[in-house]
Protein backbone atom coordinates (compact mmCIF):
# COMPACT_ATOMS: atom_id res chain seq x y z
CA UNK A 1 0.00 0.00 0.00
CA UNK A 2 1.43 3.68 -0.79
CA UNK A 3 2.28 5.61 2.33
CA UNK A 4 -0.12 9.02 1.79
CA UNK A 5 -0.67 10.86 4.60
CA UNK A 6 -3.89 12.86 2.85
CA UNK A 7 -6.90 11.28 1.17
CA UNK A 8 -6.30 10.09 -1.95
CA UNK A 9 -9.45 11.70 -3.53
CA UNK A 10 -7.89 15.15 -2.65
CA UNK A 11 -5.02 14.29 -4.75
CA UNK A 12 -7.58 13.34 -7.82
CA UNK A 13 -9.47 16.30 -7.23
CA UNK A 14 -6.34 18.72 -7.29
CA UNK A 15 -4.99 17.22 -10.17
CA UNK A 16 -8.64 17.15 -11.83
CA UNK A 17 -8.67 21.44 -10.90
CA UNK A 18 -5.24 21.65 -12.33
CA UNK A 19 -5.78 19.93 -15.88
CA UNK A 20 -8.50 21.84 -16.50
CA UNK A 21 -6.69 24.90 -16.20
CA UNK A 22 -4.12 23.71 -18.31
CA UNK A 23 -6.33 22.58 -21.08
CA UNK A 24 -7.78 26.03 -20.66
CA UNK A 25 -4.91 27.80 -21.20
CA UNK A 26 -3.58 25.65 -24.40
CA UNK A 27 -6.94 24.94 -26.34
CA UNK A 28 -5.99 27.33 -29.11
CA UNK A 29 -2.91 25.78 -29.69
CA UNK A 30 -3.62 21.97 -28.85
CA UNK A 31 -3.50 21.07 -32.32
CA UNK A 32 0.01 22.40 -32.53
CA UNK A 33 1.24 21.33 -29.58
CA UNK A 34 -0.50 17.44 -30.08
CA UNK A 35 1.99 17.55 -33.36
CA UNK A 36 5.30 18.96 -32.53
CA UNK A 37 5.00 15.99 -29.57
CA UNK A 38 3.70 13.36 -32.51
CA UNK A 39 6.59 15.11 -35.13
CA UNK A 40 9.38 14.09 -32.70
CA UNK A 41 8.05 10.27 -32.36
CA UNK A 42 8.07 10.60 -36.71
CA UNK A 43 11.61 12.04 -36.47
CA UNK A 44 10.64 15.12 -38.23
CA UNK A 45 11.22 17.68 -34.89
CA UNK A 46 9.63 21.17 -35.89
CA UNK A 47 12.78 22.03 -33.65
CA UNK A 48 15.97 19.95 -33.96
CA UNK A 49 16.72 20.38 -30.36
CA UNK A 50 13.49 18.42 -29.64
CA UNK A 51 14.87 15.06 -30.98
CA UNK A 52 16.55 13.64 -27.97
CA UNK A 53 13.69 13.97 -26.02
CA UNK A 54 12.20 10.75 -27.01
CA UNK A 55 10.70 8.97 -24.42
CA UNK A 56 7.05 10.86 -23.76
CA UNK A 57 6.80 10.82 -27.63
CA UNK A 58 7.06 6.97 -27.87
CA UNK A 59 4.68 6.69 -25.13
CA UNK A 60 2.14 9.15 -26.53
CA UNK A 61 2.05 7.00 -30.03
CA UNK A 62 2.57 3.81 -28.15
CA UNK A 63 -1.64 5.30 -26.86
CA UNK A 64 -2.70 5.11 -30.51
CA UNK A 65 -1.46 2.39 -31.53
CA UNK A 66 -4.29 0.01 -32.21
CA UNK A 67 -6.25 3.07 -33.57
CA UNK A 68 -9.19 3.49 -31.02
CA UNK A 69 -7.70 6.47 -29.67
CA UNK A 70 -6.86 9.52 -31.78
CA UNK A 71 -3.98 11.75 -31.45
CA UNK A 72 -5.70 14.59 -29.55
CA UNK A 73 -7.18 12.49 -26.78
CA UNK A 74 -4.08 10.79 -26.87
CA UNK A 75 -2.41 13.98 -25.31
CA UNK A 76 -5.61 14.51 -23.21
CA UNK A 77 -4.96 11.11 -21.69
CA UNK A 78 -1.26 11.42 -21.29
CA UNK A 79 -1.50 14.68 -19.53
CA UNK A 80 -4.18 13.60 -17.18
CA UNK A 81 -2.89 10.44 -16.01
CA UNK A 82 1.12 12.60 -15.70
CA UNK A 83 -0.85 15.26 -13.93
CA UNK A 84 -2.38 12.55 -11.59
CA UNK A 85 0.75 10.85 -11.25
CA UNK A 86 3.34 13.55 -10.00
CA UNK A 87 0.84 14.74 -7.23
CA UNK A 88 0.71 11.32 -6.11
CA UNK A 89 4.43 10.38 -6.35
CA UNK A 90 5.12 14.31 -4.51
CA UNK A 91 2.56 13.18 -2.33
CA UNK A 92 4.14 9.63 -1.22
CA UNK A 93 7.59 11.52 -1.09
CA UNK A 94 5.99 14.61 1.26
CA UNK A 95 4.76 11.54 3.36
CA UNK A 96 7.92 9.74 3.85
CA UNK A 97 9.82 13.23 5.13
CA UNK A 98 6.79 14.52 7.61
CA UNK A 99 3.60 13.02 9.16
CA UNK A 100 2.17 16.81 8.69
CA UNK A 101 -0.91 16.85 6.63
CA UNK A 102 -1.42 20.31 6.52
CA UNK A 103 2.07 20.93 4.94
CA UNK A 104 1.61 18.06 2.58
CA UNK A 105 -1.56 19.37 1.08
CA UNK A 106 0.13 23.34 0.90
CA UNK A 107 2.90 21.86 -0.97
CA UNK A 108 0.56 20.21 -3.04
CA UNK A 109 -1.62 23.59 -3.95
CA UNK A 110 1.55 25.28 -4.33
CA UNK A 111 2.94 23.16 -6.49
CA UNK A 112 0.16 22.75 -8.88
CA UNK A 113 -0.56 26.36 -8.89
CA UNK A 114 3.14 27.12 -10.44
CA UNK A 115 2.69 25.02 -12.61
CA UNK A 116 -0.34 26.54 -13.66
CA UNK A 117 0.93 30.07 -13.49
CA UNK A 118 4.14 29.41 -15.01
CA UNK A 119 2.71 28.50 -18.69
CA UNK A 120 3.11 29.92 -22.33
CA UNK A 121 2.69 28.72 -25.25
CA UNK A 122 4.38 25.86 -25.54
CA UNK A 123 3.37 22.91 -23.07
CA UNK A 124 5.23 19.09 -24.51
CA UNK A 125 4.92 16.08 -23.16
CA UNK A 126 8.33 15.38 -22.02
CA UNK A 127 7.63 18.44 -19.51
CA UNK A 128 5.30 16.20 -17.49
CA UNK A 129 7.61 13.26 -17.35
CA UNK A 130 10.56 15.95 -16.42
CA UNK A 131 8.61 16.66 -13.48
CA UNK A 132 8.25 13.10 -12.46
CA UNK A 133 12.28 12.75 -12.60
CA UNK A 134 12.92 16.07 -10.55
CA UNK A 135 10.70 14.65 -7.99
CA UNK A 136 12.71 11.45 -7.93
CA UNK A 137 15.89 13.60 -7.21
CA UNK A 138 13.86 15.95 -4.61
CA UNK A 139 12.98 12.49 -2.93
CA UNK A 140 16.59 11.02 -3.14
CA UNK A 141 18.35 14.68 -1.80
CA UNK A 142 16.32 14.11 1.37
CA UNK A 143 16.54 10.44 1.50
CA UNK A 144 19.98 9.06 0.71
CA UNK A 145 19.20 5.52 1.33
CA UNK A 146 17.29 5.54 -1.95
CA UNK A 147 20.33 7.03 -3.59
CA UNK A 148 20.62 3.31 -4.86
CA UNK A 149 17.94 4.43 -7.50
CA UNK A 150 19.47 7.31 -8.89
CA UNK A 151 21.74 5.38 -11.46
CA UNK A 152 18.39 3.70 -13.02
CA UNK A 153 16.50 6.79 -12.94
CA UNK A 154 18.84 8.98 -14.20
CA UNK A 155 19.46 6.77 -17.34
CA UNK A 156 16.18 6.76 -17.97
CA UNK A 157 16.06 10.67 -17.34
CA UNK A 158 18.35 11.08 -20.67
CA UNK A 159 16.05 9.72 -23.33
CA UNK A 160 13.06 12.26 -21.89
CA UNK A 161 15.71 15.96 -21.79
CA UNK A 162 19.00 16.78 -21.24
CA UNK A 163 18.90 18.07 -17.97
CA UNK A 164 19.51 14.56 -17.06
CA UNK A 165 23.02 15.22 -18.05
CA UNK A 166 22.79 18.76 -15.14
CA UNK A 167 21.62 16.13 -12.70
CA UNK A 168 24.25 13.47 -13.42
CA UNK A 169 26.70 15.82 -12.47
CA UNK A 170 25.14 17.94 -9.90
CA UNK A 171 24.92 14.57 -8.01
CA UNK A 172 28.60 13.91 -8.74
CA UNK A 173 29.66 17.36 -7.51
CA UNK A 174 27.31 16.65 -4.21
CA UNK A 175 28.67 13.49 -3.46
CA UNK A 176 32.57 14.86 -4.18
CA UNK A 177 31.76 17.51 -1.68
CA UNK A 178 30.51 15.19 1.10
CA UNK A 179 33.81 12.86 0.45
CA UNK A 180 36.61 14.37 -1.48
CA UNK A 181 38.91 11.12 -1.57
CA UNK A 182 38.36 10.14 -5.20
CA UNK A 183 39.65 6.57 -4.81
CA UNK A 184 36.67 5.75 -2.21
CA UNK A 185 34.49 7.55 -4.57
CA UNK A 186 35.18 5.64 -7.60
CA UNK A 187 34.53 2.74 -5.36
CA UNK A 188 30.81 3.56 -4.86
CA UNK A 189 28.73 1.72 -7.58
CA UNK A 190 26.51 5.14 -7.96
CA UNK A 191 29.31 7.25 -9.00
CA UNK A 192 30.79 4.64 -11.60
CA UNK A 193 26.91 4.80 -12.96
CA UNK A 194 26.23 8.38 -12.86
CA UNK A 195 29.60 8.48 -15.05
CA UNK A 196 28.52 6.25 -17.22
CA UNK A 197 25.29 7.72 -17.54
CA UNK A 198 26.71 11.30 -18.22
CA UNK A 199 29.15 9.77 -21.06
CA UNK A 200 26.68 7.86 -22.66
CA UNK A 201 23.96 11.13 -22.03
CA UNK A 202 26.41 12.90 -23.80
CA UNK A 203 27.20 10.26 -26.86
CA UNK A 204 23.25 10.16 -27.05
CA UNK A 205 22.88 13.54 -27.31
CA UNK A 206 25.24 14.08 -30.07
CA UNK A 207 24.31 11.17 -32.07
CA UNK A 208 20.68 12.67 -31.71
CA UNK A 209 20.90 16.24 -32.13
CA UNK A 210 24.00 16.07 -34.45
CA UNK A 211 25.04 12.89 -36.43
CA UNK A 212 21.74 11.15 -36.57
CA UNK A 213 19.99 14.54 -38.14
CA UNK A 214 22.52 14.62 -41.00
CA UNK A 215 22.36 11.36 -41.90
CA UNK A 216 18.47 11.60 -41.64
CA UNK A 217 18.97 14.77 -43.90
CA UNK A 218 21.57 12.51 -46.26
CA UNK A 219 18.55 9.59 -46.22
CA UNK A 220 16.08 12.54 -46.86
CA UNK A 221 17.50 14.13 -49.41
CA UNK A 222 18.42 10.62 -51.52
CA UNK A 223 15.07 9.66 -50.68
CA UNK A 224 14.12 12.88 -52.55
CA UNK A 225 15.92 12.40 -55.37
CA UNK A 226 14.61 8.61 -55.95
CA UNK A 227 10.97 9.86 -55.56
CA UNK A 228 11.83 12.73 -58.36
CA UNK A 229 13.47 9.71 -60.19
CA UNK A 230 10.98 7.56 -59.97
CA UNK A 231 8.09 10.33 -60.51
CA UNK A 232 10.80 11.63 -63.75
CA UNK A 233 10.67 7.68 -64.64
CA UNK A 234 6.86 7.83 -64.19
CA UNK A 235 6.34 11.05 -66.67
CA UNK A 236 8.72 9.35 -69.43
CA UNK A 237 6.63 5.87 -69.01
CA UNK A 238 3.02 8.24 -69.13
CA UNK A 239 4.56 9.98 -72.18
CA UNK A 240 5.82 6.79 -74.12
CA UNK A 241 2.63 4.85 -73.34
CA UNK A 242 0.80 8.11 -74.76
CA UNK A 243 2.76 8.46 -77.70
CA UNK A 244 2.65 4.77 -78.35
CA UNK A 245 -1.52 5.05 -78.19
CA UNK A 246 -1.04 7.81 -80.63
CA UNK A 247 1.14 5.69 -82.95
CA UNK A 248 -1.50 2.93 -82.63
CA UNK A 249 -3.61 5.56 -83.44
CA UNK A 250 -2.10 6.71 -86.54
CA UNK A 251 -1.23 2.82 -87.75
CA UNK A 252 -5.42 2.26 -87.09
CA UNK A 253 -6.03 5.14 -89.28
CA UNK A 254 -3.85 3.99 -91.84
CA UNK A 255 -5.31 0.53 -91.90
CA UNK A 256 -8.35 2.10 -92.14
CA UNK A 257 -7.27 4.92 -94.69
CA UNK A 258 -5.96 1.98 -96.95
CA UNK A 259 -8.60 -0.10 -96.69
CA UNK A 260 -11.33 2.16 -97.82
CA UNK A 261 -8.84 3.20 -100.86
CA UNK A 262 -8.71 -0.35 -101.61
CA UNK A 263 -12.24 -0.92 -101.23
CA UNK A 264 -12.62 2.14 -103.49
CA UNK A 265 -10.28 1.05 -105.69
CA UNK A 266 -11.74 -2.28 -105.93
CA UNK A 267 -15.20 -1.04 -106.33
CA UNK A 268 -14.25 1.34 -109.28
CA UNK A 269 -12.56 -1.91 -110.98
CA UNK A 270 -15.70 -3.86 -110.49
CA UNK A 271 -18.18 -1.29 -111.83
CA UNK A 272 -15.81 -1.23 -114.68
CA UNK A 273 -15.52 -4.59 -115.04
CA UNK A 274 -19.50 -4.95 -115.14
CA UNK A 275 -19.52 -1.96 -117.34
CA UNK A 276 -17.86 -3.52 -119.87
CA UNK A 277 -19.57 -6.73 -119.33
CA UNK A 278 -22.40 -5.15 -119.95
CA UNK A 279 -20.95 -3.51 -122.94
CA UNK A 280 -19.68 -6.69 -124.35
CA UNK A 281 -23.13 -8.18 -123.87
CA UNK A 282 -24.63 -5.86 -125.75
CA UNK A 283 -22.37 -6.42 -128.55
CA UNK A 284 -22.52 -9.76 -128.41
CA UNK A 285 -26.07 -9.84 -128.54
CA UNK A 286 -25.96 -7.59 -131.20
CA UNK A 287 -23.37 -9.91 -133.11
CA UNK A 288 -25.41 -12.66 -132.50
CA UNK A 289 -28.89 -10.77 -133.91
CA UNK A 290 -26.74 -9.68 -136.99
CA UNK A 291 -25.59 -13.30 -137.50
CA UNK A 292 -29.24 -14.49 -136.86
CA UNK A 293 -30.53 -12.14 -139.30
CA UNK A 294 -27.52 -12.89 -142.08
CA UNK A 295 -28.49 -16.47 -141.34
CA UNK A 296 -31.79 -15.69 -141.96
CA UNK A 297 -31.18 -13.97 -145.09
CA UNK A 298 -28.60 -16.86 -146.47
CA UNK A 299 -31.55 -19.45 -145.64
CA UNK A 300 -33.76 -17.40 -147.39
CA UNK A 301 -31.38 -16.62 -150.53
CA UNK A 302 -30.69 -20.40 -150.23
CA UNK A 303 -34.04 -21.95 -150.52
CA UNK A 304 -34.82 -19.10 -154.16
CA UNK A 305 -31.33 -20.31 -155.29
CA UNK A 306 -32.09 -23.90 -154.80
CA UNK A 307 -35.80 -23.34 -156.20
CA UNK A 308 -34.58 -21.41 -158.91
CA UNK A 309 -31.90 -24.40 -159.87
CA UNK A 310 -34.66 -27.14 -159.50
CA UNK A 311 -37.07 -24.88 -161.60
CA UNK A 312 -34.11 -24.80 -164.16
CA UNK A 313 -32.39 -28.48 -164.21
CA UNK A 314 -36.11 -29.82 -164.12
CA UNK A 315 -36.52 -27.92 -167.27
CA UNK A 316 -33.60 -28.98 -168.59
CA UNK A 317 -34.27 -32.89 -168.27
CA UNK A 318 -37.97 -32.55 -169.46
CA UNK A 319 -36.40 -30.94 -172.59
CA UNK A 320 -34.15 -33.31 -172.88
CA UNK A 321 -36.70 -36.29 -171.82
CA UNK A 322 -39.35 -35.45 -173.95
CA UNK A 323 -37.51 -32.50 -176.78
CA UNK A 324 -38.91 -29.77 -175.78
CA UNK A 325 -39.35 -27.30 -173.48
CA UNK A 326 -41.77 -27.78 -170.22
CA UNK A 327 -44.14 -25.27 -169.03
CA UNK A 328 -42.21 -23.11 -166.05
CA UNK A 329 -45.00 -22.54 -163.96
CA UNK A 330 -45.90 -26.06 -164.09
CA UNK A 331 -42.32 -27.05 -162.96
CA UNK A 332 -41.68 -24.20 -160.35
CA UNK A 333 -45.29 -25.61 -159.11
CA UNK A 334 -44.46 -28.98 -158.82
CA UNK A 335 -41.05 -27.70 -157.14
CA UNK A 336 -42.62 -25.29 -154.36
CA UNK A 337 -45.39 -28.29 -153.48
CA UNK A 338 -42.12 -30.47 -153.03
CA UNK A 339 -40.18 -27.74 -150.60
CA UNK A 340 -42.76 -27.72 -148.76
CA UNK A 341 -43.34 -31.45 -148.34
CA UNK A 342 -39.30 -31.29 -147.68
CA UNK A 343 -40.00 -28.49 -144.67
CA UNK A 344 -43.08 -30.31 -143.42
CA UNK A 345 -41.01 -33.23 -142.64
CA UNK A 346 -37.55 -31.34 -141.49
CA UNK A 347 -39.49 -28.82 -139.17
CA UNK A 348 -42.65 -30.06 -138.74
CA UNK A 349 -44.41 -27.56 -140.24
Amino acid sequence: MLNIKIKISLIFFISIVNYVFLHLIHDANWITLVEASFDVANRTPHWRVNQSRLMGPILLKLITLFGFISEQWALRLFMMFFVTFNNLLLAVCLSNMTNSKQKILNTLIIFNALLIISQDVWLYVWDFIDISFFIFYGFILFKEEYIKYLVPINFLHIFNRESALIMAVFFLLLIYTKDKNLTKLFKKNYVIGLIFNLTFGVLYIVLSKLILPKISDNLESRKSQILENIETAEKQREESEKKLKEFDKIILESKLEAKNQFNEVRQKILEDISNKRIALEKDIDKEIKSAEEEINNLKINSSEKIKNIAIETSSELTKQLIGEEANNSSISAIVEEQSKKNKENKYGI
